[in-house]
């Protein structure tokens, strides 16, 4: 009698860590059947969005958080993936056949700047010698632009796999990630080695300090590093949910939580840097690919079939 109660409250326990979260949440028609790929909020409250469909057409939805205008901007025949928000308050975006445009305020338009190449490009971020930008063919070929600040191409490295990210781990320290590698860079992105790794197609990562990362993959894979990223190891944080398509994207919020992003309208969150994780899940079939704080607290959420929602937890 004694062992079946110490069960039963194991098992209580464990239902309890692992309970199905629904958030507050109001989604919001954008009117658009396209995917929302990523979003930017300033610190006046302006949004923009970026978003398409990978070989048709990119488009910029610019509004506030109140969403009482909102404007569609068709700036591309291809889809757009990435924003970076840069250190002089400039607005990067990148898309498929290595196009990228700026934007210098919310006032100005957006400036096309051709690069010499055609390869679709997922991720840019900001170095120490100006900018990377990354991506890769489905299963294929990966590489990495780097771009001056003229916004002309320097140099192109060449992998065997796709990258579905690039982070600045700290000072001329980065790590990328893709298609069953992870890679790590100590000379600002001109050369890396490949890091031992569990195998998965990994899908985002981030740093919260110049210690602790984490990785998602795709296919539900957890990874932590506590060395800088130099190894990496399965995650002991309890998550649930998870599993076969499932993960999309790491977002840590400034002095706040860190979301993972997922299909079908799932999302997790840790307000303990990764050590424990709460899973929620929206009533909607759309895949969330990325959130954002807004200055009034609330968090929009947004992904496919042109899903846009604000979140109260």
């Amino acid at each position: 009698m004694r062992l079946f109660a110490y069960l039963l409250i194991f098992v209580s326990c464990f239902s309890c860590n692992n309970e199905e979260l629904v958030p507050e949440y109001q989604e919001v028609n954008m009117f658009t059947s396209d995917i929302l790929y990523d979003i930017d909020i300033d610190k006046n409250g302006h949004i923009t969005i970026a978003g398409g469909y990978v070989w048709n057409r990119g488009f910029m939805i610019e509004t506030d958080v109140a969403f009482a205008s909102v404007k569609t901007d068709t700036i591309s025949n291809k889809a757009l993936f990435c924003l970076l928000r840069s250190y002089e308050d400039l607005l990067l975006t990148v898309g498929t056949d290595g196009y990228l445009f700026v934007k210098e305020s919310s006032q100005d338009p957006w400036v096309f700047h051709r690069t010499s190449h055609w390869d679709i490009l997922k991720n840019i971020i900001q170095t120490e010698t100006g900018y990377l930008a990354s991506g890769g063919k489905s299963f294929g070929t990966g590489y990495v632009y780097h771009i001056n600040h003229d916004f002309q191409i320097d140099t192109v490295i060449y992998f065997k796999h796709q990258l579905s990210e690039v982070k600045v781990i700290s000072a001329s320290k980065l790590i990328s990630i893709g298609w069953g590698n992870i890679q790590r860079s100590d000379d600002n992105g001109f050369s890396w080695r490949v890091l031992p790794n569990e195998g998965d197609f990994y899908a985002s990562v981030i740093f919260t300090s110049e210690l602790h990362g984490i990785i998602i993959g795709y296919n539900g894979t957890l990874l932590e590093s506590n060395d800088g990223g130099n190894t990496w190891q399965n995650s002991s944080a309890n998550i649930s949910g998870n599993g076969f398509n499932s993960f999309r994207k790491l977002v840590k919020i400034d002095d706040g939580p860190i979301f993972i992003t997922g299909n079908q309208g799932k999302l997790w969150k840790s307000d303990d840097n990764g050590n424990s994780w709460h899973y929620y899940k929206m009533n909607s079939k759309s895949d969330i690919y990325d959130i954002a704080r807004a200055p009034d607290g609330d968090f929009i959420a947004i992904g496919s079939n042109g899903f846009l929602a604000k979140l109260r937890f």
